[in-house]
């Protein structure tokens, strides 16, 4: 049953890295962390069957077979399911940059953490790539999932600088580093061809530093119209 009082209430979204089970080397999943995980492929799922717009929660609730008030108790909204996929994605990359050598500049093991994960592949990534495009949700999407997992990533190169995440450098590194993996996913998903290499791609780029692009060699005739 829906709950009353005008609507569901608005509680905070649980880390989705805590609940989804998904680490490696982790605790065997908890009931809430199954739920978690029932509920994100059911609505993955509907999210690419239809538009989301057409998908109420209880429909979700009832294929994922937990009640309204159970992913009330786990989700803000419908939308807030996607950002379980990348949360946890970001969290197994921020345990990984941790595992890297204590010496390695901070981009340098963030590429090395990232070729770590994504060799194993994620087919789950790949059902939630296919929902956010299916509910034309990507521009949106890719700010919250930036805004959700750049501090992540903002901690574990605070830790390996000695700094405080929201110092400068790494608050700052981690929204870019962020925007490197959406980026690398989102040319996936148009380009095709491996994920894993886009992703890299766009990690060396940052990494090299944007004080222009390697083939720049002046403005283009379009840049500056007569």
């Amino acid at each position: 049953m829906e709950p009353t009082g005008g609507g569901p209430a608005r509680t905070e979204l649980p880390s989705p890295a805590a609940h989804h089970g998904r680490h490696p080397g982790g605790l065997a999943a908890t009931h809430a962390d199954e739920t978690v995980r029932r509920i994100e492929r059911a609505a993955l799922d509907l999210f690419i069957a239809e538009p989301m717009e057409g998908v109420s929660v209880a429909r979700i609730a009832a294929a994922a077979g937990v009640s309204v008030r159970s992913f009330y108790r786990r989700f803000p909204g419908k939308e807030d399911v996607l950002l379980v996929t990348p949360t946890s994605l970001a969290t197994e990359v921020q345990q990984a940059i941790d595992r890297r050598p204590a010496g390695e500049p901070p981009f340098a093991a963030m590429r090395e953490a990232v070729d770590e994960r994504s060799r194993a592949g994620d087919e789950d990534l790949r059902r939630w790539q296919a929902a956010v495009a299916a509910c034309r949700a990507g521009n949106r999407m890719i700010q919250q999932v930036v805004a959700v997992t750049s501090p992540l990533l903002s901690a574990a190169f605070a830790r390996r600088c000695g700094q405080a995440p929201t110092d400068p450098w790494p608050d700052i590194a981690g929204v870019i580093a962020a925007t490197a993996l959406v980026t690398g996913a989102r040319r996936f998903a148009v380009h095709g061809g491996e994920l894993r290499e886009h992703v890299l791609q766009a990690i060396d780029v940052v990494g090299r530093g944007l004080d222009a692009p390697p083939f720049a060699a002046g403005p283009t005739p379009s840049a500056h119209p007569a």
